[in-house]
């Protein structure tokens, strides 16, 4: 199936060689960004500022709002304008400039309206996604951090569960156990650390689902070809 959607044959598909998943070198680079409360106000910057979908609405709001600067300085040509939009990295948001056309338009009923019609269609459009943005990543943070916590968990365990598989061979061979209860603990062991396993891989797909949210790279390049190595 994979080759097929690879477009190649099964005989060449498996002569390739799979990279194994650097599942701790991954745990580490989403950590030393995800894993830190202070890297809050960051990560919102970073949906917000390299957002596609939003840098899309935002152009589409300055070329409407570019007309109405036309036509008021058409009427006034003294005014000076300010830019359609600057970004303020403290309220993790777009300021736009439409609120400073309106009084430019100096009570022209019909610019003003023009005015309130990009404010009703381009604006609602840019803050609607601003903050649909902001509660995607705040929801991917919680779930990481659930994630994380899982995690935790498990690694704590593992040590216990390290302590009593050593033991197992010896109460095996010194007929303390026998080998129905030997088996049925191995196969407990192997459980706890499949479930481990894939509580990383969730881990680090929660990473993965924050880059996708936020359209920018949180693994560092380096980090993803030296796993590819």
């Amino acid at each position: 199936m994979l080759g097929k959607i690879a477009g190649l044959t099964p005989e060449k598909f498996n002569l390739l060689t799979l990279a194994p998943l650097n599942i701790e070198g991954f745990m580490n680079e989403f950590n030393s960004t995800l894993n830190n409360e202070s890297n809050k106000e960051k990560l919102n910057n970073l949906g917000i500022y390299h957002r596609i979908d939003l840098r899309i609405a935002l152009a589409q709001y300055a070329l409407a709002e570019s007309k109405l600067k036309l036509q008021i300085a058409e009427q006034y040509p003294d005014i000076t304008f300010s830019p359609a939009y600057l970004y303020d990295y403290g309220a993790s948001k777009w300021i736009l400039g439409l609120s400073t056309l309106i009084p430019s338009a100096k009570k022209n009923e019909s610019l003003i309206n023009q005015a309130k019609k990009i404010s009703d269609i381009e604006v609602l459009s840019i803050e609607k996604i601003q903050t649909s943005i902001l509660n995607d990543i705040a929801k991917l943070a919680n779930n990481y951090q659930t994630n994380q916590a899982l995690v935790n968990r498990g690694v704590e365990d593992s040590q216990s569960i390290k302590d009593v598989e050593n033991g197992l061979d010896k109460k095996f061979n010194d007929g303390e156990i026998d080998r129905l209860e030997f088996t049925k603990e191995k196969l407990k062991n192997m459980q706890f650390k499949r479930k481990l396993f894939e509580n990383k891989v969730a881990l680090i797909q929660s990473g993965f689902d924050f880059e996708s949210i936020l359209q920018y790279p949180i693994i560092k390049q380096t980090q993803v070809m030296n796993n590819e190595k």
